[in-house]
């Protein structure tokens, strides 16, 4: 065999090499792009359920505390010490109202697929319960995030139908 042969099987060889080097780089980047996509919606969805959990710490504490409670429809209202707390959901938004006289209207989140406000009779004492889902992020998801949040109202404020405690 010449030389000038061997030197046309090396290139051939580098550009065998060269091609397979490109392959696994292309498959390599797919992955780190699919890997960074699925870091960031674990994220976002790690982030949205503390901020509904927030939430509906909050909205536990205010129904314990509260003098009176009722609901209509889609908009949920406290009564403490003759002022007026509110949430309601309209336009896929949990929105909520303080008791200031000139409070606005404050979303607390957007990406709510559903949500609803229920009092419960149990043995001997009712519980007021919110009832929140997100909208998916990722189409592809199997479960839909179901919220469900219960709290006692220490005065009885229920409405008439329970017990006070």
């Amino acid at each position: 065999m010449k030389t000038t042969d061997r030197k046309y099987i090396a290139l051939v060889e580098i550009l065998v090499y060269m091609a397979i080097f490109i392959i696994v780089m292309a498959l390599a980047f797919q992955c780190f792009h699919m890997f960074l996509k699925n870091s960031h919606d674990l994220r976002k969805a790690s982030e949205d359920i503390i901020a509904i959990s927030q939430i509906g710490d909050g909205w536990r504490d205010k129904v314990r505390n509260a003098d009176s409670i009722k609901c209509e429809g889609s908009m949920f209202f406290l009564i403490r010490d003759g002022r007026e707390t509110c949430y309601s959901y309209r336009d896929n938004a949990l929105q909520f109202r303080g008791p200031e006289p000139d409070a606005r209207w404050k979303i607390l989140n957007d990406r709510i697929g559903a949500c609803s406000f229920t009092n419960t009779a149990y043995d001997g004492f009712s519980a007021w319960e919110m009832d929140l889902e997100l909208k998916v992020r990722n189409e592809k998801a199997k479960v839909k995030p179901l919220f469900s949040f219960i709290a006692v109202n220490k005065k009885g404020a229920d409405g008439g139908k329970g017990a006070n405690l």
